[in-house]
């Protein structure tokens, strides 16, 4: 039994409707289905984007994603959240995130704590998931070039988003290694910039203070859904960490269109056990978690 509680409609960046992806979710099995769209961004950090919530659109977007529950109830659980990112300067400090009072005051039914900028010393914020150009620029400008760097502050915002807490399960915690997949001209999957293992000491820090938190993380297939890696997040070394720190997995598509849903999840589950991991959790309402076999 599977759900996808990290779901992204046209109200973000997503494609497909609130309704279109109920009924995909209700056709192929899934138990729940919880949508998160990007939240707005904090007015103060003064960033643009095209990907987010906008402002004016709250209210219709938890409007409509409250009144596809109603009309599913009985049939398919859904769940009304937003994937919320946190902002951390280069000193480490939380500027603003899933615990802010303009996200609790919303009453949803779940957050999600993602990150997806670094904010360097030296330069415009960047995201770690844009076009690889417009990452590699950030590293340059930010962080000189040094890969090995941008890596540290980026599990160094980690930390710091898990400590500030606010959120339900943490996304994609190895977002950061998107771009640095590339496939050759034989179409084999390489690796550029930096390895994983260069960031080992900031990966750790990280799931023990997930664990620490006793928060759930995702196996988010959402990567491999759109042919940008040919791993899941987190990677199967993550995964194996996160076991053996006790932190508990809940299976998600990260979906953008409704043939996403439940994407690449026997896979999924096959990395899980691989890693050690027996069980997985599927939301059941605000605060309650439900263990299910693999």
């Amino acid at each position: 039994m599977f759900g996808c509680m990290h779901t992204h409609t046209p109200f973000c960046d997503g494609k497909d409707s609130i309704e279109m992806m109920c009924q995909a979710a209700f056709e192929k099995g899934l138990v729940c289905l919880g949508f998160s769209s990007h939240a707005p961004l904090p007015p103060f950090l003064g960033i643009k984007s095209d990907w987010h919530l906008p402002p004016s659109r709250v209210a219709a977007y938890l409007d409509e994603a409250r009144s596809a529950a109603r009309r599913w109830q009985g049939r398919l659980a859904v769940y009304v959240g937003l994937e919320v990112d946190g902002f951390v300067d280069s000193g480490g400090h939380l500027l603003a995130g899933p615990a802010d009072e303009r996200i609790r005051a919303l009453g949803l039914d779940f957050v999600i704590g993602a990150l997806h900028y670094i904010l360097p010393a030296r330069g415009a914020p960047f995201t770690v998931d844009g076009p690889p150009e417009e990452t590699w620029q950030g590293i340059e400008m930010g962080f000189g070039g040094d890969a090995r760097a941008f890596a540290a502050a980026y599990w160094q915002a980690e930390c710091a988003l898990i400590e500030g807490g606010g959120f339900d399960f943490a996304a994609h915690l190895d977002l950061l290694k998107k771009n640095t997949f590339f496939q050759d001209a034989a179409g084999a999957w390489q690796r550029r910039w930096f390895r994983e293992d260069a960031c080992a000491e900031g990966m750790e820090a990280a799931v023990r203070a997930l664990a620490a938190r006793g928060l759930p993380a995702e196996l988010n297939t959402g990567g491999l859904n759109r042919g940008k890696t040919p791993e899941t997040y987190p990677s199967p070394r993550l995964l194996k960490a996160l076991h053996g720190q006790g932190v508990p997995i809940i299976v998600n598509a990260d979906a953008h269109r409704a043939a996403e849903l439940g994407g690449n999840y026997p896979l999924a589950a096959q990395c899980l056990q691989e890693a050690g991991f027996s069980e997985h959790l599927l939301f059941a309402g605000r605060g309650n978690w439900r263990r299910e076999p693999l």
